[in-house]
C-alpha cells in the first residue's frame, strides 16, 4: 500500500476516533470498518488510471496533426460521476478518442477513455459536453464542443479531421494529410442550422441586414474548414445576440 495512503488512513482514523468521542449515540462503524471505507474509496478514485486500452494511433506518413492541440494541455473531467482536474488530456479527432497520459511503473502510458463514462471534459479553454440523447435525427449522440450558449440559441461543434491523398507531395515526401472536417450545428427556437459558410448563417437569421453588415465590417470569413471558423462563428453570434 502506497505510503501517501497509509498516512491518510491514519488521519481519517484519528479523526474518526475523535467523532466518536464527541458524538458516541452517532456510532455506526468500527474503526477498522471506517478505514476500509476510505480504503475503497480512494482506490475507487483511481480506477480511471489503472484501467483503459494504451493508445498507440500514430501516422508517419501524414503531415498535419490529428490532434486538438499538439502540445499536453491540462484539462478537467467529468468521468464516471468523478471529476478529476489538472489532467494531461489529448484528443484524436481522427479517431474520436480522448486519451490521458500516465505513470505506471515508472513508464509513461497513453490511455483511451470509454467515452459512454464521460459526461464533459475541458481541454485548455475548449469545453465539450456528451449528447447521451440526440436532440435531432442530424444530430448523432456523442461529445461536443459547446462553442456558443446564449438564451436559445446554442452553437455545438463536432470536431473532426480527416485523412487525405496529398497530390501535391513529390516522391519520398509525405504522401497525405489531415484537413479540418468540423460540423457545426446552430440550435435556435426555429429549429436546427448546419453552418458551412456566410450563407447559412445568414439564412438562419432570416437575412438580418445589421449581422450582414458587421460581418462584412469586421472582415469576418466563414468559409467551411478555415482553421479559425469557430471562431469566427462565435464573433457574428456574440454580436448578433448582442444586439438583439
Amino acid at each position: 500500500m502506497p505510503k501517501t495512503l497509509i498516512c491518510y488512513l491514519s488521519c481519517m482514523l484519528l479523526m474518526y476516533s475523535y467523532a466518536q468521542a464527541q458524538n458516541p449515540n452517532e456510532a455506526t462503524h468500527t474503526p477498522n470498518e471506517m478505514a476500509w471505507q476510505v480504503y475503497e474509496q480512494a482506490i475507487e478514485k483511481n480506477q480511471l488510471i489503472s484501467q483503459g486500452k494504451v493508445y498507440g494511433y500514430l501516422y508517419p506518413q501524414a503531415s498535419g496533426s490529428h490532434y486538438i492541440m499538439d502540445e499536453k494541455e491540462e484539462g478537467r473531467l467529468v468521468y464516471d460521476g468523478l471529476t478529476y482536474k489538472n489532467m494531461a488530456l489529448y484528443y484524436d479527432m481522427y479517431n474520436d478518442l480522448i486519451f490521458f497520459s500516465t505513470k505506471q511503473d515508472g513508464l509513461q502510458r497513453y490511455l483511451i477513455l470509454d467515452q459512454q463514462k464521460i459526461s464533459a471534459y475541458q481541454i485548455g479553454d475548449l469545453h465539450f459536453i456528451h449528447l447521451f440523447s440526440s436532440p435531432d435525427t442530424m444530430v448523432k449522440k456523442g461529445l461536443y464542443q459547446l462553442a456558443f450558449e446564449q438564451g436559445a440559441i446554442r452553437l455545438l461543434v463536432k470536431k473532426r479531421k480527416e485523412l487525405i491523398r496529398d497530390a501535391g507531395q513529390m516522391a519520398g515526401q509525405k504522401r497525405y494529410k489531415f484537413v479540418n472536417a468540423d460540423v457545426h450545428y446552430l440550435f435556435k427556437q426555429e429549429g436546427l442550422f448546419i453552418i458551412k459558410r456566410k450563407k447559412d448563417l445568414l439564412k438562419a437569421f432570416g437575412n438580418h441586414s445589421e449581422l450582414k453588415s458587421f460581418i462584412k465590417k469586421e472582415g469576418i470569413r466563414l468559409k467551411a474548414n478555415r482553421g479559425d471558423f469557430t471562431s469566427q462563428l462565435v464573433r457574428a453570434l456574440m454580436y448578433k445576440e448582442s444586439s438583439s
